[in-house]
């Protein structure tokens, strides 16, 4: 079951262009949620950092750390989930997750420039149309009809039990692995097992069949021999793909999908606020702090200004 938050800001992204704007917010005295998907920050993964003024050399996972408990002292909340949609065109506005529903007033989008590629050949084609990324939310549209899951860790391994469990009759489809080898839980592939669950292990190239739905996957196996499975839904337990959250949001982007913004870090949706490299500003720390410190401030600005 979703759960329900309310909150005065969303923040999208705990990377140094969130986890600024959502100081900024606290320190105005807002209740401030930061949603940190499952894609690393590009400064978590950086080596070292040598041109942020003030520290002449760090890893990038640790200033990140640092920035990360300074958000979490001054009391802003941080859920480890991925944003699957956002509804702007409302007050208030509102924001799923694969955990919970969100209802806030004013939204900042920092979630990168986005490395995440598709799973499937397609995939971002038929979102909506039989590719989904959260089996909570639209396992039950399919009870009694044939569905194939991708994923190779813990959750995927929950998933494919709770599909099982709503009905569905599951394949789990494991790239490049076999199931003796991925990183879940032993119990959960022991259950799977016991269950006799069908799995396809050692999957490479996968693409989705269909004209205006999901018909079913094509995917290569040892020797480059192609196999299809005939399926009405694939659930990805990957990262959201950022292009597709911003395009469906109805926000106006670049060619190189990054969010355009005034010098306010406004987008052209009201309330809501872009900042840091998905805005393709340069790609640096000093710049993704700087746009978070102004994205923050002007919508601590924008709550005021609709209160009043």
């Amino acid at each position: 079951m979703l759960k329900e938050i309310k909150c005065d800001a969303l923040v999208i992204g705990a990377g140094p262009a969130g986890l600024t704007a959502a100081i900024y917010l606290k320190r105005a005295n807002r209740d401030v949620l930061v949603v940190r998907g499952k894609e690393k920050s590009a400064l978590e993964i950086a080596h070292e950092i040598k041109n942020y003024p003030g520290i002449k050399n760090i890893k990038g996972s640790i200033l990140l750390a640092e920035m990360t408990e300074h958000a979490v002292a001054l009391g802003v909340k941080i859920l480890d989930d991925d944003v699957l949609a956002i509804t702007a065109d409302m007050n208030p506005k509102m924001a799923s997750t694969k955990t919970a529903f969100i209802t806030t007033n004013a939204i900042v989008i920092a979630t990168g420039k986005g490395t995440r590629k598709p799973v499937l050949h397609d995939e971002e084609k038929f979102i909506g149309y039989g590719v989904s990324y959260c089996a909570t939310c639209d396992g039950p549209l399919y009870k009694e009809r044939p569905i194939a899951i991708v994923g190779t860790d813990t959750e995927t391994a929950e998933d494919v039990l709770l599909l099982h469990q709503m009905g569905s009759k599951v394949t789990w489809l494991l790239k490049d692995k076999k199931i003796a080898e991925i990183e879940a839980k032993t119990d959960l592939i022991q259950e799977i097992l016991a269950k006799k669950i069908p799995i396809i292990e050692r999957v490479k190239v996968m693409r989705i069949l269909g004209t205006d739905r999901v018909t079913g996957v094509e995917y290569d196996v040892s020797g480059g021999k192609k196999e299809n499975l005939n399926v009405d839904c694939v659930f990805v337990m990957s990262s959201v793909p950022t292009a597709m959250l911003l395009k469906r949001s109805g926000l106006a982007v670049s060619e190189m999908n990054a969010i355009i913004v005034n010098r306010n870090q406004q987008t052209n949706l009201e309330g809501i606020f872009a900042c840091g490299d998905v805005c393709g500003n340069g790609l640096q720390v000093s710049i993704a702090v700087g746009e978070g410190a102004v994205a923050g401030m002007n919508a601590a600005k924008y709550l005021l200004e609709i209160e009043e």
